[in-house]
């Protein structure tokens, strides 16, 4: 079975919620998952405003120390364990190749918005294969 290694990447992360406040995916308005505070900041806003906000915004939460890492490294080991069979044949019958042949990279997002799977709050982003 496939080794996936969570990374958090920053620039992704900045996209993914201007995208979740400023539009809609599968009916689901996305901006009210989000904190008033933040979503004043990015809901209407050029990207680049809401970016440089973001930059700083999204750098406190990825800090080792913050709550939000804590508490990944703390739950996604055993989230994924779980549930690891079932997104693996998920995976398989989206792109009709054995993951296994080729080692998948995944994408952690900090906002529950993600135009690839939104049931997964770590998403896996882009295969090799």
């Amino acid at each position: 079975m496939a080794k996936v290694y969570f990374r958090f990447n920053l620039q992704k992360d900045i996209e993914n919620w201007w995208d979740a406040c400023n539009s809609s995916f599968m009916g689901v308005d996305w901006k009210l998952k989000i904190p008033k505070y933040v979503r004043s900041k990015i809901v209407g806003k050029d990207k680049g405003v809401a970016e440089t906000f973001l930059k700083k915004y999204l750098k406190q939460r990825y800090n080792p120390n913050s709550k939000f890492v804590k508490k990944f490294k703390k739950e996604i080991p055993g989230y994924w364990k779980q549930r690891e069979k079932e997104i693996f044949k998920r995976i398989e019958k989206i792109t009709k190749k054995q993951v296994w042949r080729k080692l998948p990279r995944a994408k952690a997002l900090s906002v529950l918005s993600c135009k690839i799977n939104n049931s997964f709050l770590h998403t896996l982003n882009k295969f090799r294969g």
